[in-house]
């Protein structure tokens, strides 16, 4: 019943997302978004149980302030371009970011850790490039580094 429950969650969160994405309420939208959520939440389910992979509700509430983080990092992002079209090369950098603690069971483990890629690679300023679970560190490429925001604030330019 609990499996349920989730697909059925899942499939609501991805057919709330076609609707935001198509914008209309037209019925053969809604059917495709039905048919594209239920495919989605088909295959998710899917990969879950042939990677061994569990994903707990704890993980995706740490999922909330995802929008305000990708609407932060789409503008840092757009500076750096603009700073670049002004002829200011920059470059990122690499960092390394500690992985939360992982629950004990491996099948929630590996969700948990599938989360924290997914959360720090989700707005545009920084994706994970590698994952050490030995030694518990993501390696993370950043675009615009906050020693460098620290910076551009001191100096006065935007």
């Amino acid at each position: 019943m609990r499996r349920i429950g989730w697909g059925v969650a899942a499939w609501a969160a991805l057919f709330g997302l076609w609707l935001l994405l198509v914008d209309t309420f037209d019925p053969p939208e809604l059917l495709a978004g039905a048919v594209a959520a239920l495919i989605g939440t088909a295959a998710g389910a899917i990969a879950c149980h042939t990677l061994g992979v569990r994903i707990e509700l704890r993980e995706l509430v740490r999922l909330a302030p995802l929008p305000l983080v990708a609407v932060r990092d789409t503008l840092y992002v757009t500076a750096a371009l603009v700073e670049h079209l002004m002829g200011r090369r920059r470059s990122g950098a690499f960092r390394q970011l500690p992985l939360r603690d992982l629950p004990s069971a491996p099948a929630a483990a590996a969700g948990s850790r599938v989360v924290q890629v997914l959360a720090t690679s989700f707005a545009p300023n920084a994706y994970v490039v590698d994952v050490d679970t030995e030694a518990g560190i993501l390696t993370v490429h950043v675009l615009v580094t906050r020693a460098r925001r620290a910076r551009r604030r001191a100096s006065g330019s935007r």
